[in-house]
């Protein structure tokens, strides 16, 4: 199967939304995931990846400080796309991806992603609005800061808390070979 990487923003959802995706792949909730904990996440100071696997195995996003290879995802630093310098290591990644899903915050009316940022990959490269159960969300906002970041075809607008969205991306995925599970 093929590997899907998540690049997105510090705080744009992307270690929830592989849980909500891992988690409608396994049948939990029948597309629609268990709530996640709105708990704010410390960082770690000793051993951080025994901190991030004891976190991650409870459900917990965690704050994702290296480029993590799950069985079918590949899990992103939100520095990295916010960091020129941390560029060329998002495309050496994106070698081992068959897709992309760019990832952007609904309730994030701000800037966040270089304009034409998708255009330096060789897979396709798919948008992500998350979020949007929120009341802040603005998903139109979104996805005129996706379209401005190079995103021209597919965009998929969900909710890793609610569920919504999540079964069509799911389809999205499996439909193109891409495990995602």
């Amino acid at each position: 199967m093929k590997r899907v990487m998540l690049i997105g923003t510090v705080g744009a959802g992307k270690t929830t939304l592989i849980q909500a995706l891992q988690r409608l792949a396994d049948g939990v909730g029948e597309g629609r995931t268990e709530e996640l904990s709105q708990e704010p996440v410390e960082k770690p100071t000793e051993k951080p990846t025994e901190k991030l696997a004891e976190e991650r195995s409870a459900g917990k996003a965690a704050k994702t400080q290296m480029i993590l290879y799950h069985d079918s995802m590949i899990d992103t630093p939100g520095e990295y796309i916010q960091s020129p310098r941390f560029y060329a290591a998002l495309q050496v990644t994106a070698a081992d991806a068959a897709m992309i899903l760019l990832v952007h915050d609904g309730t994030k009316r701000s800037v966040s992603i270089p304009p034409g940022f998708a255009g330096m990959f060789a897979c396709p490269v798919i948008g992500v609005v998350t979020k949007i159960d929120r009341p802040e969300a603005d998903q139109q906002t979104a996805a005129a800061r996706l379209k401005q970041a190079g995103i021209k075809e597919s965009m998929f607008f969900v909710s890793a808390r609610t569920g919504e969205g999540l079964a069509e991306l799911h389809t999205f995925l499996a439909e193109r070979g891409c495990n995602h599970g």
